[in-house]
């Protein structure tokens, strides 16, 4: 699928985002189940199960309610706000570099997306590693999210295969399509499995867990 047929159905996913409690709802469980399983994947501190869940879905009650109002508004730039929210304002004891790879992935796999193989093979833990670093030189946060954006969509591809037929006028069935946390709890298992028999991808959250 090409580039611009991408950016398509990206618009076309976006439909199916209700930007409502329910979905709220659905982006916290992909959060917090992200953090679970970031504690399982390599180092980590004793305390690391002592997660602030309130912290932590207080930010997605906000990426809800600023993706609702925000003109313009498109499903890399949803992405790039959890990777960058979630690595650098540490909403958890620790793990927050995994959780944050792991919850845009989970994000992925729920509309219908996943990534290139990657190449480098440490592109994600180096792109993740990156966000934190430029934060930490306090450039502008702005700045950091545009280039992850161009990096998303450089990444990105449609694993669904109906989205081959999606374009600009294509209709959804609110019955079938909205995204919904029911939706979410069906299938995260499913999504957790498949992240993890991504070998390289396992790898990257490897090596983030030292850093």
């Amino acid at each position: 699928m090409s580039k611009n047929n991408v950016i398509k159905v990206t618009e076309w996913v976006m439909k199916k985002f209700p930007f409502n409690e329910d979905f709220a709802e659905a982006v916290g469980i992909l959060c917090m189940d992200a953090n679970d399983e970031a504690a399982r994947i390599g180092d980590h501190k004793e305390v690391y199960f002592q997660k602030p869940v309130g912290g932590a879905l207080s930010l997605v009650n906000f990426w809800i309610k600023k993706w609702a109002f925000q003109r313009g508004a498109n499903f890399t730039n949803l992405a790039a706000d959890i990777i960058f929210d979630l690595s650098t304002k540490n909403k958890f004891t620790d793990g927050n570099k995994r959780t944050a790879l792991l919850t845009v992935l989970y994000f992925f796999k729920m509309s219908g997306f996943w990534v290139v193989e990657p190449n480098p093979a440490d592109y994600w833990d180096k792109l993740i590693e990156n966000v934190v670093e430029e934060f930490e030189q306090s450039k502008d946060p702005e700045e950091i999210k545009q280039k992850l954006r161009e990096q998303i969509l450089e990444n990105l591809i449609s694993v669904d295969p109906k989205y081959e037929d999606v374009t600009e006028e294509t209709e959804i069935d609110p019955e079938s399509e909205i995204i919904t946390a029911e939706y979410v709890k069906s299938n995260m298992r499913l999504w957790q499995q498949e992240v993890r028999e991504d070998e390289v991808i396992m790898e990257s959250l490897k090596r983030l867990s030292v850093k």
